[in-house]
């Protein structure tokens, strides 16, 4: 019936893989659930040796780093079940009934989102920008993520028929580092009139970085979605569908990206001391996220 896939890189959560292991003897499907590890520096040995012992936990090592795409495309190739269940290793099953709500929605051509939460208690100074983004900017409710359901696409974890996952052509690996392969996959998935479902069946993000680490990621997220619009840009529907760009083309438009770069080039610093802070701003962190694709794009051709 289905496959449930989990990439690894450096660590996965023991208790989020035998957690989805007792939930599938409790609804006594045919599934498997297959550990993909990339090239960790550090493998949880520990977490692979029992689950090995266990008929159906699978563990596959990749002897260097393959990336984010890679890694989720050698997963469906090796899954044998026709159904695709994609979990970020760094994620908590919230209670029993998580694989039973998605297993509800399996059908031919499914592909379903069930969401992302966040803990309520504030964590330790350095991730609380994760933390607070997260809660503002991940954290919605499924009737919301419906209006925009492609967009709304994410990797944290997600149903996909595996026939589905193959005509769309899998994941991008040309991008490289974290961000925007699921925002490239969701367009492929709106270019074939393919539906995307959401429903509230959310798991938690546990997988916080601290402040600084998250700024990199999101920067190199940046250079990624700028790699995509070159490619797209004169696909107009592309540019709608991802905020950032949408923001950039009406910037474009009214003249201001030199307002943009100097902001940018005079007060990223100031920024980066507030997001990095014990009370760092969500919307200013918007603001840098954009002034600093403006700051790179000429660089771009």
């Amino acid at each position: 019936m289905v496959s449930i896939c989990i990439p690894i890189y450096n660590n996965v959560s023991e208790d989020l893989v035998f957690q989805l292991w007792n939930q599938i003897s409790v609804l006594q499907i045919n599934a498997e659930i297959i550990l993909y590890d990339d090239g960790s520096e550090l493998p949880p040995d520990h977490v692979y040796k029992q689950a090995e012992t266990i008929p159906d936990i699978h563990v596959h090592k990749s002897s260097k780093n393959l990336g984010r795409s890679a890694s989720r495309n050698q997963l469906a190739k090796i899954a044998k079940h026709p159904y695709l269940l994609f979990i970020d290793a760094d994620s908590e099953v919230p209670d029993k009934h998580y694989l039973e709500r998605y297993v509800k929605h399996i059908e031919p051509g499914v592909v379903c989102c069930g969401g992302t939460i966040y803990k309520s208690q504030k964590p330790e100074f350095p991730y609380i920008l994760r933390w607070k983004y997260g809660k503002k900017r991940e954290s919605i409710k499924a009737s919301e993520r419906q209006k925009f359901p492609w967009q709304q696409f994410t990797t944290h974890h997600f149903l996909i028929d595996k026939n589905i996952f193959i005509s769309v052509g899998g994941f991008c690996e040309q991008i490289q580092g974290y961000g925007h392969e699921d925002t490239l996959f969701g367009y492929e998935l709106k270019k074939q009139n393919i539906p995307v479902v959401h429903i509230d069946n959310p798991l938690y993000h546990t997988g916080l970085e601290p402040a600084r680490d998250f700024l990199d990621k999101s920067k190199n997220a940046v250079r990624n979605l700028l790699l995509l619009y070159i490619k797209h840009r004169d696909d107009p529907d592309f540019v709608n569908n991802v905020r950032l760009l949408r923001f950039y083309q009406k910037q474009k438009n009214f003249r201001l990206l030199l307002f943009w770069r100097l902001l940018y080039s005079c007060f990223h610093l100031t920024a980066e001391h507030n997001l990095t802070s014990k009370y760092p701003s969500v919307s200013l962190f918007n603001l840098y996220k954009f002034s600093y694709l403006a700051h790179i794009i000429n660089g771009f051709k």
